[in-house]
């Protein structure tokens, strides 16, 4: 996958994650509010980014990051 490949709510949801970043990790439910979707939306993308390698996911603590994630972020 190239950065190119990247959907557009891929790319903010990453954004997002960046921003809130303080612990590094993310709870989803303040993901979810501060993009202004269901908490149900943000998981099933959560798990969509957790596929592609983008993110981890601890259920019930929060989602963070991978490297993989980060550095397509940075780009």
């Amino acid at each position: 996958m190239t950065v190119k490949q990247l959907s557009e709510s891929t790319e903010m949801y990453l954004k997002t994650m960046v921003e809130m970043n303080d612990r590094d990790v993310v709870v989803i439910g303040r993901l979810a509010e501060r993009l202004g979707v269901t908490p149900v939306s943000a998981n099933e993308m959560v798990k969509r980014l957790g596929e592609q390698g983008l993110v981890s996911h601890t259920p019930y603590k929060g989602v963070g990051l991978t490297k993989k994630g980060a550095r397509r972020r940075a780009v």
